[in-house]
């Protein structure tokens, strides 16, 4: 009995660790609750941010926020994220930095019902007791006279309340600022200098254009800008983010020293960089055309595929020039028709890139003025302006660029300036004027120091001008 009980009770054991109920389904997450989940995730870092303000450990909470501001930036938690970034750079002492996050949530409106409370009463309020005289841009009507200013005079600027002031007192009405280092290129071991602004996206050399804009405001001057967007020497070869030049003697495809704006991670870069220019409180950009994009320059692989996209055609670069070369013959006609629906293509997609830079700055700075530097061929040889820089001003003009300026340029490196008599300029802005159906939106660079001709030929036409040392001319 006792050995068939034992059986029994063996048998009952087996049978019911073998019945187990049914595991429930694995659930499904939902695309919405995805987007909940990492909204309670980013709640959660700001709530540290917040406790680590109010422990006093705001060096800790520094980082994260940086890091939160660069991960979500279309986050409904955004505004919340600048207002402790603000705050913990005010507790630290740094009051510059504290100004440029309430500044930029001052301007800013909430992204979403999960913004609440809305910081940006906060903010205007946190502005007023800190920066109660901010400087406001001047309101200014009618044509500008400009002083162009390089990185490097920049750097070794001493008393910026003295320099500003003797130029106001010489009618200079607009200060135009190098923004960067034009020093080096891509390619070399060691890459020179930076931005004369704050960023996280690179070296800030210095923060001149915090120093100068709100003193140049209270003397009645307004402050721009300049930028060379396919040369910023401070980036790494190792980013593959150069482009491409193609050398038709050779047939053959090689490195560029300049940036390729056709790459995607590139024109994630210049977005970044550019609207943290944009926040500094500058009055305008100017975009320069000293690295163009040449008849030979281009040819990187994500131009090539794109151009392959939209003509479902693949692009064979011996068959853009006439002969195989551009040495057999001169001017545009050592280019095939093939060439000029390339460059065609290839400026107006540059100048969708551009587009989309100036919407993100003046989503930052509405007021903001951008200005497009063109070659003088652009006014008086349009099709040999497509052809060498791919300008072409009626296009830019749809995509909503401000103002133009009509920039100096050299003949070759090893001539001096072909500096346009009164008479050519003249010429130059009468045919810029019809090109864009007024003269409003046009400046002209003249040789620094002012050369009384092209000053005065500038005036007489009721534009603007800017005075550029030499060494800044247009190749």
């Amino acid at each position: 009995m006792r050995r068939t009980g034992g059986l029994l009770l063996l048998l009952m054991l087996l049978l019911t660790g073998g019945c187990q109920p049914p595991r429930p389904p694995i659930p499904t997450i939902e695309p919405a609750q995805v987007a909940s989940l990492d909204l309670d995730a980013q709640r959660r870092v700001l709530e540290s941010a917040r406790r680590d303000f109010d422990d006093g450990r705001c060096v800790s909470a520094l980082p994260t926020l940086h890091r939160f501001l660069t991960a979500h930036p279309d986050s409904p938690l955004l505004p919340e994220a600048r207002w402790w970034l603000a705050r913990c750079y005010e507790q630290l002492g740094d009051v510059p930095r504290a100004l440029d996050q309430y500044r930029a949530l001052a301007g800013a409106m909430p992204r979403g019902a999960a913004a609440e409370p809305s910081y940006t009463g906060e903010a205007r309020q946190r502005l007023t007791e800190l920066d109660p005289h901010p400087g406001d841009p001047p309101t200014r009507s009618g044509p500008q006279t400009g002083l162009f200013v390089s990185y490097d005079q920049l750097l070794a600027l001493g008393d910026v309340e003295r320099w500003i002031l003797a130029h106001a007192q010489r009618g200079v009405t607009v200060l135009v600022l190098e923004a960067s280092s034009r020093r080096g290129t891509p390619g070399q071991a060691e890459q020179p200098g930076g931005v004369l602004f704050r960023t996280a996206w690179t070296t800030t050399s210095r923060n001149v254009f915090g120093e100068v804009i709100p003193v140049a405001h209270r003397h009645g001057v307004l402050v721009f800008a300049s930028v060379t967007v396919r040369r910023m020497p401070w980036l790494h070869p190792q980013l593959g983010w150069s482009d491409w030049a193609y050398d038709p003697p050779r047939r053959e495809r090689r490195p560029s020293i300049y940036l390729d704006l056709f790459n995607p991670a590139f024109q994630e870069y210049l977005v970044g960089l550019l609207t943290d220019l944009a926040q500094s409180g500058v009055d305008g950009v100017l975009f320069r055309a000293d690295a163009p994009v040449g008849p030979t320059e281009g040819f990187s692989r994500y131009a090539l595929e794109a151009y392959e996209r939209e003509f479902g055609a693949r692009l064979e670069p011996t068959a853009l020039y006439d002969s195989g070369g551009t040495e057999t013959r001169s001017g545009t006609d050592r280019f095939t028709p093939a060439f000029w629906r390339w460059a065609g293509w290839k400026t107006r997609e540059g100048l969708k890139v551009m587009e989309r830079v100036r919407q993100a700055m003046r989503r930052q700075a509405p007021r903001l003025q951008i200005i497009l530097e063109v070659h003088p061929d652009a006014a008086t040889n349009p099709a040999r302006a497509l052809a060498e820089y791919s300008e072409d001003v009626v296009e830019a003009k749809k995509r909503r660029f401000d103002r133009f300026l009509l920039g100096l340029q050299q003949l070759d490196p090893s001539t001096s300036l072909r500096v346009e008599g009164p008479a050519s300029l003249s010429t130059s802005i009468q045919r810029l004027s019809e090109r864009l159906g007024d003269r409003s939106g046009i400046w002209v660079a003249v040789p620094q120091p002012p050369d009384s001709g092209s000053s005065r030929a500038a005036l007489a036409h009721g534009v603007s001008s800017v005075s550029m040392p030499p060494g800044l001319a247009l190749p």
